[in-house]
């Protein structure tokens, strides 16, 4: 919800309390992190993120997504470069 809403810093409020009860983030939580960041264009926070779980083309294309959004193209295509690296196919976001 808070990734539609377009609202990080809501969606990193919810993911510290989860993790304050002993409630570990997987690969579908952090793909929702990278979502709610690329929502917001903020480039840094996607790629913290990404960091954070096992990167898959949806990772690769959540971040440039992000990258898109916030108007960096040069970004963008570093990280291009990287799924294609990778092996990955990527998908329209």
């Amino acid at each position: 919800a808070c990734a539609k809403g377009n609202d990080l810093g809501r969606a990193e409020d919810w993911r510290k309390r989860m993790m304050d009860e002993g409630i570990l983030p997987n690969l579908k939580g952090e793909g929702k992190m990278i979502h709610a960041a690329a929502q917001s264009g903020d480039i840094d926070s996607a790629e913290l993120y990404f960091d954070k779980m096992e990167q898959d083309v949806v990772g690769y294309s959540s971040v440039i997504d992000a990258c898109a959004k916030a108007g960096d193209a040069d970004r963008a295509e570093q990280w291009l470069l990287k799924a294609e690296e990778a092996g990955g196919a990527l998908n329209v976001v």
